[in-house]
């Protein structure tokens, strides 16, 4: 890896290794699980999560209840079913689906032609409403609506099965701070994180038997290992002038990396706010608020991602953001997810999301707080 040269013991880790598996594979998934475990340890890396996508329309609530007895008998932390187009979601149904298991992560699609519809995107802004009145904060987590099309990715809700792969993704934000600013060392770095994990994910898919394998390298962050820093360290920070531009940067790195370099899945900056402790400490300062956050998705999958927000502020207000994000995403044309954590407290204050820790809750008001 680059940071070998620079005598800097490196943080990346493996942030989910994710198991796309067709129901013929179900039989072995433990198996399949238990040898992955074995690579890691010997691979001498840290592995935080492991996820099985399924395929999608096998069924409702008591086929997710099933899945969710398997994911606990092997040893799988979460897992994830597609639902399908708004069209047939069901309010009810997807609600019931989450509450089976807190395991159990999905998506909704609105597909472009019906991206600026008032029936579908009232539709899909009564399932988040429901969601978290039912399941509450934890489970707005675990759902997204996603606009245009769903990727074969490792990261959760936003993805579904394609075909049988293996694929991972990557925590590498801490890293970045001894990266030079500049294409080409960013790129080297990258390259560096290919090589290593595609050899890795070769050697496990071939011991396994999945004939596919690939890497999302989007920019992610986990709490303190934040990616909001990474732009002050390369010295245009999120709300200032040269900020959108980086944004932009990065992209064409890890876009072009990741089409040489067994890319699949999104291979893009990502700032959920929940997740990044430092994008946090932005909104409560005032630096940020939702439609900064907002502004950001035009450039990137960046954006309204694990953003808190009131339901005091009525389901109107709801609605209509997720249309303002409608009205953006589908000029641009690129698929793009919203996840959207309805809470009771008021905007400006803050919610306690368990081991996201306290966060703040923006306004639909476009203030500051």
């Amino acid at each position: 890896m680059i940071l070998e040269y620079l005598g800097v013991v490196s943080m990346v880790c493996i942030r989910a290794l994710c198991f796309h598996c067709d129901l013929r594979l179900l039989s072995r998934l433990g198996e399949v699980i238990d040898v992955a475990r074995e690579f890691v340890r010997e691979f001498g890396i840290r592995c935080l999560s492991y996820r099985v996508v399924f395929p999608s329309g096998l069924g409702g609530v008591d086929w997710i209840s099933r899945l969710a007895e398997v994911c606990d008998d092997v040893g799988a932390d979460y897992f994830a079913v597609y639902w399908g187009s708004f069209s047939s979601a069901d309010v009810r149904e997807v609600v019931e689906g989450l509450s089976v298991s807190e395991k159990f992560f999905t998506s909704v699609l609105v597909p472009w032609e019906f991206a600026l519809s008032h029936d579908a995107l009232s539709h899909v802004a009564k399932i988040v409403w429901r969601i978290s009145e039912e399941l509450g904060w934890r489970g707005c987590t675990r759902f997204a609506i996603v606009f245009g099309d769903v990727y074969e990715t490792p990261y959760f809700p936003a993805t579904k099965y394609v075909r049988d792969t293996v694929s991972l993704s990557l925590l590498y934000p801490g890293d970045l701070r001894f990266v030079e600013p500049s294409y080409s060392s960013l790129e080297s770095f990258l390259k560096g994180l290919g090589e290593r994990f595609l050899k890795f994910l070769s050697r496990l898919a071939n011991a396994i038997g999945f004939p596919h394998f690939g890497i999302d390298y989007s920019l992610s962050p986990w709490l303190s290992e934040s990616v909001a820093r990474v732009f002050e360290w390369w010295g245009c920070p999120l709300g200032s002038v040269g900020c959108v531009y980086l944004l932009h940067f990065l992209n064409e790195v890890l876009r072009s990396v990741a089409e040489n370099m067994g890319g699949l899945g999104y291979c893009e900056v990502m700032l959920p706010l929940a997740e990044d402790d430092v994008l946090k400490e932005y909104v409560r300062s005032g630096v940020l608020n939702i439609y900064d956050l907002m502004f950001y998705s035009s450039i990137s999958v960046a954006g309204l991602d694990m953003v808190p927000i009131s339901m005091s502020e009525g389901f109107e207000a709801t609605f209509m953001l997720i249309r303002d994000y409608a009205v953006l995403v589908s000029r641009f044309r690129r698929p793009k997810a919203l996840r959207l954590i309805l809470v009771p407290e008021e905007p400006g204050s803050e919610v306690a999301m368990g081991f996201f820790g306290r966060v703040p809750i923006l306004s639909m008001r476009g203030l500051k707080r």
